[in-house]
């Protein structure tokens, strides 16, 4: 066997299914969840040669017919065509559709990318300055004060004030930064 079929033999090659905007229903859509894990396929697809995906926008309620009877209908959806995780555990014909299943299936296919694990230590620090911008923004969309906002603003400004990077962790974008951007963005736009 020579090297490209061993390399084509571990390829993960895997289709994501994001919302499709409103608007014209073909562009990306505005979830920021769709957002944070096209972000995260796109640095894992950067990072790694072993990964091969595809990316979708689909219309909330017009699903493609290769998904299966009994999907929840939310986005984003991961289907699997082929590939292994790190453990060897054969991921083809897989779907994943829950947020937990989501972060399950990108830490099982991450080799090279130590800034998109959730759970190391860094990550773990940003997310205890970012995880309630986004509930303080809807609070004051539904009619309550800024002051949640602002001070959560102010917490994540403080913070990047005391990194030396460009990113919430490092000087590359890490799982904070994806999760983080797509609301930021939200915040932008809505709070205008």
């Amino acid at each position: 066997m020579s090297e490209q079929d061993s390399a084509q033999d571990n390829m993960i090659k895997f289709d994501l299914y994001i919302k499709a905007s409103a608007i014209d229903k073909e562009t990306k859509g505005s979830c920021p969840i769709c957002q944070q894990f096209f972000m995260m396929t796109c640095i894992l697809g950067e990072c790694q040669d072993d990964i091969d995906f595809k990316v979708f926008t689909v219309q909330a309620d017009c699903p493609p017919k290769n998904f299966a009877a009994g999907w929840s209908k939310k986005y984003p959806v991961v289907m699997v065509n082929s590939g292994k995780s790190k453990t060897g555990q054969d991921l083809s014909g897989m779907m994943y559709d829950t947020f937990e299943e989501l972060e399950l299936f990108f830490e099982s296919i991450n080799r090279e990318c130590p800034a998109l694990k959730r759970k190391n230590a860094p990550n773990i620090a940003a997310m205890h300055v970012v995880d309630n911008i986004y509930k303080h923004f809807n609070h004051f969309i539904s009619g309550q004060s800024e002051k949640g906002l602002v001070g959560e603003l102010k917490k994540l400004n403080e913070y990047l004030e005391g990194q030396d990077t460009k990113f919430l962790v490092d000087n590359v974008l890490s799982f904070a930064d994806c999760h983080l951007l797509p609301r930021l963005q939200h915040i932008r736009v809505a709070g205008r």
